[in-house]
């Protein structure tokens, strides 16, 4: 196994081929359109873990992008100090296992019967509007751009623009286990 891609500035374009790498991973799994609204008996159907991955990547990437425009009128704040709880938290979250059983925030949460075709697509364009952000910027700005967690934002925590990659690849991942988990129940389910 090859060692963890840091979290850093400098690495932001190794972070940024991990994110493609699992947004396509996750893309192959539910390649299957009749899989589509598989799921147990309770919990979110296969469609609807794409859907959440989906919003969740635009959550962040709309937070970036607003950040990089409030950075570029130099109306950005200066990054807040960040308290030992919440460095704690972020070093979770940016390492190789996401924490499993957060409730969704509102804007990320999916809808009962999502569109399969949106959803696969704002996958893909998720984690290509992050690259786009990076792209952008010039290696000074990469560093001095921060968002508010938008995730849970009554803690008042940020994410700085590497770190939001490695969470949105780490969170990819937690939520092609998931689906799988899903395919591996229903196969279970019709073959006893």
């Amino acid at each position: 196994m090859t060692p963890p891609v840091p979290v850093d500035v400098e690495h932001l374009p190794e972070l940024l081929d991990e994110l493609d790498r699992n947004a396509a991973a996750l893309l192959e799994v539910v390649a299957t359109e009749a899989d589509w609204t598989l799921r147990r008996t309770s919990g979110w159907s296969i469609g609807q873990h794409v859907e959440h991955v989906a919003r969740s990547l635009a959550l962040t990437a709309q937070g970036f992008e607003r950040a990089v425009d409030a950075l570029e009128r130099d109306a950005l704040p200066k990054r807040p100090w960040r308290d030992p709880l919440q460095a704690v938290f972020v070093k979770v979250v940016t390492g190789r296992r996401f924490p499993r059983g957060g409730r969704s925030p509102a804007p990320a949460r999916p809808d009962p019967v999502p569109d399969r075709t949106r959803a696969l697509y704002d996958v893909t364009e998720g984690a290509h509007r992050h690259r786009r952000i990076v792209d952008h910027l010039q290696p000074a700005a990469r560093e001095r751009v921060w968002i508010w967690n938008p995730f849970v934002p009554k803690f008042k925590w940020h994410y700085l623009l590497p770190e939001i990659v490695r969470v949105q690849t780490n969170h990819i991942e937690h939520h092609k286990l998931l689906i799988m988990e899903i395919l591996m129940w229903t196969d279970q389910q019709s073959h006893p």
